[in-house]
């Protein structure tokens, strides 16, 4: 289910449609739907990760959800990369809506050193992402109020 027929579309603070897809973006997520047949690696992804820049900036604590409703195709040994370009990621959710999905889900999570979790539906990916995002995001204001350095 595309996030804009979901009972979380209320929740859409800014939207982007780009080269490979949608981005919405939420208070504490942003929500990609990446077009049918997109081969995403890190050298072709400067403007859709810019976009979660400005938005996020490089300290608030922000989940990434990949509603995986077309079938597209991104490089897992490009995680590392991901990874450090955006140090205030803390989580990948991924929505798995076939066999396949998962499948890929299973290979790239083996690739990436931040939490990586699979959901089947875009709900349950939006309450758990959010919920473990805010954890990190209390963590960080209580080091930061006691002036401590803390990674997740």
């Amino acid at each position: 289910m595309k996030i804009l027929k979901s009972n979380i579309s209320d929740k859409i603070l800014e939207y982007h449609s780009v080269k490979h897809g949608q981005f919405y973006f939420l208070e504490n997520l942003v929500v990609a739907e990446i077009k049918e047949g997109v081969h995403i690696d890190f050298n072709n992804s400067f403007e859709f990760l810019n976009l979660i820049i400005e938005f996020y900036g490089t300290e608030k604590p922000f989940g990434y959800i990949c509603n995986r409703i077309n079938n597209f195709s991104i490089s897992p040994l490009d995680y590392p990369k991901f990874n450090e370009s955006m140090p205030n990621l803390a989580m990948f959710g991924i929505v798995h809506n076939n066999h396949f999905d998962r499948m890929n889900y299973e290979i790239e999570k083996r690739f990436c050193t931040k939490p990586y979790k699979s959901y089947s539906d875009l709900y349950s990916a939006y309450n758990q992402v959010g919920i473990f995002v805010n954890n990190i995001a209390k963590r960080v204001k209580i080091s930061k109020q006691n002036n401590l350095v803390l990674k997740n």
